[in-house]
């Protein structure tokens, strides 16, 4: 679930669509999500887009709650 209130970015904003995620609870204490550069708008790569991907690494403080709905 995401909360709004609560949502970061994990990755840079280079002018492409991102959205299309994913998210792998790797353990109770990791997380990751992968994205890619969406590259349909061709004013993206102005702003330096390329269609990269991205994985992005969260280490958690305290356990995190919803690997316990696995």
């Amino acid at each position: 679930m995401v909360l709004r209130e609560t949502e970061r970015e994990l990755v840079p904003n280079k002018g492409a669509q991102l959205g299309n995620f994913a998210v792998v609870d790797v353990n109770e204490q990791e997380t990751w999500v992968t994205t890619s550069e969406g590259m349909g708008q061709k004013e993206a790569a102005k702003y330096g887009a390329n269609g990269r991907v991205y994985a992005a690494r969260l280490v958690w403080d305290k356990p995190n709650s919803a690997w316990n709905c696995h």
